[in-house]
């Protein structure tokens, strides 16, 4: 096995967390390596609407101004339409998302997931982290002193970093290998995901969400031309987008008829397959609440956030929910602990 200078801080997970993190530690002077499985980013359709306050973050980070100039996307209006309301009703009590402003935060900030993924390892990378993908066969061993284990290029490695930073998800590698446990909510409801090109009739600063019939849907634009739909559906209804014409079947059912002008939706060319999480052997996305049960072990091993958007389509009401443990500024928090320090 080689063992190489190791570096003050090893992250694994390249997605959006990590990177950044790694980030911010590189800009910060700090050794930092990035562990990642994937060659490549796939569209996990998750990730890609930042509220105000996540924007706010981006900017304390100092990360913004990469994001805008890469195609970060604001919106600037959100209207509830359903079958419970008028549409002109609706849009009589649309809200204007750039009010945020008022309070010194900046409006929902839309970038699809692996291009914000791609954007943020190469800054990371940029600011002095190193970032090895194709990682296998890799071994956690929390305690005073922590030990990564991993596969790259064919040749077995080691580091003995002062901190190792959990950022590989859900169904988190480091999670199981150091034992901190998951708790979830029941599923009761799935959700399908798809990105639409050529959008250009619909308005591109507007998100609409509501509930029609059995369904409850999601819109908003990640560009100009380009728009994320969401569907969210009942768990006894998980049939509903099975089969190989499934994009088409979403698709018809985005053509709804509480929400003008959403032909520009319904009708438009995919970028992409339907996508679904695969978790415990489905193939749909759920809307699930889950976090992790301790957030620390033994020699620093830390997991970072993650957040999934619980969806109640009957009374229309969208629940943020906090899944394992802390944000990543926990692990800038602990610099002194890494420079030697104490906490």
């Amino acid at each position: 096995m080689e063992t190489q200078v190791s570096p003050e801080v090893v992250i694994i997970g390249a997605g959006i967390g990590g990177s950044a993190l790694a980030t911010v530690l590189a800009r910060a002077g700090i050794a930092v390596t990035i562990l990642e499985k994937s060659l490549v980013h796939i569209d996990h359709v998750r990730g890609e609407w930042i509220a105000p306050w996540g924007v706010a973050e981006t900017q304390r980070l100092g990360l913004y101004e990469t994001l805008i100039a890469a195609g970060g996307h604001h919106l600037a209006r959100h209207i509830s339409y359903g079958d419970d309301i008028a549409a002109k009703t609706a849009e009589s009590q649309l809200l204007d998302l750039t009010a945020f402003e008022n309070a010194g935060f900046k409006p929902p900030l839309c970038m699809r997931h692996p291009e914000m993924c791609d954007l943020l390892n190469a800054e990371a990378i940029k600011s002095g982290a190193e970032l090895l993908r194709g990682i296998t066969e890799l071994q956690i061993i929390a305690g005073s002193a922590p030990e990564v284990r991993f596969r790259h290029d064919g040749v077995d490695r080691k580091f003995n970093p002062r901190i190792v930073v959990g950022a590989d998800g859900r169904s988190s590698v480091v999670r199981s290998q150091v034992g901190i446990e998951q708790h979830r909510d029941p599923t009761h409801h799935l959700m399908a995901g798809m990105l639409v090109d050529g959008t250009t009739g619909w308005p591109p600063d507007l998100q609409i969400f509501g509930t029609e019939a059995r369904i409850n849907f999601l819109a908003f634009p990640q560009s100009p031309e380009r728009v994320r739909l969401y569907i969210c559906y009942a768990i006894d209804d998980k049939r509903r987008f099975a089969g190989a014409d499934n994009q088409a079947r979403f698709l018809d059912a985005f053509r709804l008829a509480t929400v003008p002008g959403s032909e520009y939706l319904g009708e438009r060319h995919s970028l992409g397959p339907l996508q679904f999480l695969r978790q415990r052997g489905h193939l749909d996305r759920r809307a699930i609440r889950s976090w992790g049960g301790a957030d620390w072990r033994r020699g620093r091993t830390q997991r970072s956030d993650h957040w999934a958007g619980a969806v109640d389509h009957v009374s229309r009401r969208a629940h943020r929910t906090r899944s394992d443990a802390r944000k990543s500024q926990l692990g800038v928090r602990d610099l002194s602990a890494i420079r030697g320090g104490t906490r």
